[in-house]
């Protein structure tokens, strides 16, 4: 089985992803890939994980936006089985990506609440992205497992 992690803010070598996933997945006989930042600019495949990284950005900057369709190219273009979202914002992947493609979605803390009562993000814009996350969320459950 081929399968891809995809992530916004995480670093290709996330200690969870690349390390506890990816590792372990390959280990078991799969195809791994991850999308994720990193400092390092090329394709490389360390231990057989296809790395597909993108350079890194500030949290609130236009780029991040951007990123979310190189991320879509390279997941298309990597044709996986099973994609594994490692963070809310992605969740648009699921429909576009059509049912050609089994999905998982690594939801391991409340990001709703993480929003509403970090310091990443201005106070003006915190309620707003908490309920789009929430609702995007939501609507995702009913294609992801």
């Amino acid at each position: 089985m081929r399968i891809c992690h995809v992530s916004v803010l995480n670093p290709v070598y996330h200690s969870r992803i690349y390390y506890k996933w990816a590792l372990s997945q390959l280990q078991s006989g799969h195809e791994i890939g991850i999308i994720a930042q990193s400092q390092i600019s090329s394709t490389i495949v360390p231990k057989g994980i296809d790395l597909m990284p993108f350079p890194t950005f500030s949290r609130m900057g236009l780029r991040r936006l951007r990123t979310h369709l190189s991320i879509y190219r390279r997941l298309k273009y990597w044709k996986a089985d099973l994609v594994v979202i490692h963070a809310p914002e992605l969740l648009w992947i699921v429909w576009c990506m059509g049912r050609q493609v089994n999905f998982h979605y690594d939801v391991h803390e409340d990001y709703r609440k993480n929003i509403l009562h970090g310091k990443a993000y201005p106070k003006w814009i915190k309620s707003v992205l908490a309920t789009l996350v929430r609702k995007l969320e939501k609507l995702a459950m009913k294609r992801v497992r």
